[in-house]
């Protein structure tokens, strides 16, 4: 059967086709296109967030191939998946940060609270009505009724940019590098940050600087360089593994290039890391060892990565104020649109 193209079809064609190496043109979005999430196998989120703060909630239903989006005024932050919807964080500098809910699964979005006069830099949920949010103020707030409301549990630490909860401690991470874990309460914490570094066995000479913290079941990582006064550039040393929810960690070195950027824990124990640079590794061993993928043949610059079980992925690149949606169905093998 011979198929017609439309006119609005061959219109969406010359408009948003970009020429790219790999066997099929990616997928096309608007902005700084981040926070990727996969609610089911063929829904995800991802919010993209303009310089003059006209963001938007990007929803797909299809794998990847096609997305909607909804528009919002603020810095959005990564949605997080709960049963039937999601939630993320409006920030909106100089004015009240908020948390926007939906319910019909990314269709629609509500305010469902507000934070205060502060930015929210990570937000996490446990189950699926207990969260924390920690915010550049230095504090930590806790919901335990699905993000309606939320307490300050924790406060007087420094300025907060990562923040992850274990079965029985929760660690953040500071803006100026500093690696704090806390008691089963979350309402005491402890700056940790010169035991992993000798644990790793760092020179004096060079600062250690922690990224982020990532856990998903039992698995977790903790991503650091170091900074070596007498370099031009970081020297990045590795990261910091656990297999039993974070009460054991164990030093693994990955790259002596690697500059951490974004992280992705798989549930079944699978770590993938986008690195400063660009360049994407995968770990199926609990991050003993590591291969860098392939990814010269795209468009952009890789930023974001999530996958729905081990061979099933999705990959954005970014080049300028565009980004660009690959999918894989061979654990990165290969990488091309949705």
């Amino acid at each position: 059967m011979t198929k017609v193209l439309t006119f609005s079809t061959i219109l969406f064609v010359l408009v948003f086709a970009v020429p790219v190496k790999s066997q099929q043109d990616p997928v096309r979005l608007r902005g700084y296109v981040g926070g990727l999430t996969v609610l089911s196998p063929d829904e995800l989120l991802a919010v993209g967030n303009g310089l003059d703060l006209n963001s938007a909630i990007y929803r797909s239903s299809s794998a990847g191939r096609s997305w909607s989006e909804t528009r919002f005024k603020g810095f959005l932050g990564r949605p997080f998946k709960l049963p039937g919807g999601a939630i993320l964080v409006s920030n909106v500098v100089g004015s009240t940060a908020r948390t926007l809910a939906s319910r019909d699964r990314g269709v629609s979005w509500k305010v469902a609270s507000e934070l205060g006069n502060r930015f929210i830099e990570d937000l996490i949920f446990t189950d699926s009505k207990t969260g924390f949010a920690a915010s550049d103020d230095g504090e930590i707030l806790r919901t335990t009724n699905c993000g309606r409301s939320w307490d300050a549990i924790a406060s007087g630490l420094p300025s907060l940019i990562s923040l992850s909860v274990g079965r029985e401690t929760g660690w953040v991470v500071t803006e100026d590098g500093r690696l704090f874990e806390s008691d089963v309460t979350l309402r005491r914490w402890s700056d940790v940050s010169e035991r992993f570094a000798t644990e790793r066995g760092a020179s004096p000479k060079c600062k250690v600087e922690y990224r982020d913290v990532k856990l998903a079941g039992n698995h977790g990582f903790i991503g650091f360089s170091l900074l070596c006064p007498q370099m031009a550039k970081s020297a990045p040393g590795g990261a910091f593994i656990t297999e039993d929810g974070g009460e054991n960690w164990k030093f693994t070195r990955i790259n002596d290039e690697l500059g951490f950027h974004k992280m992705f824990v798989g549930e079944w124990g699978e770590f993938w890391l986008v690195t400063d640079r660009g360049s994407v590794s995968r770990s199926i061993d609990i991050g003993k060892s590591w291969m860098e993928m392939t990814t010269d043949s795209l468009t952009g610059t890789p930023q974001e990565i999530a996958f729905r079980n081990s061979r099933n992925g999705w990959l954005i690149t970014r080049d300028g104020d565009v980004s660009f949606v690959y999918s894989t169905k061979n654990s990165g093998a290969n990488w091309d649109a949705p």
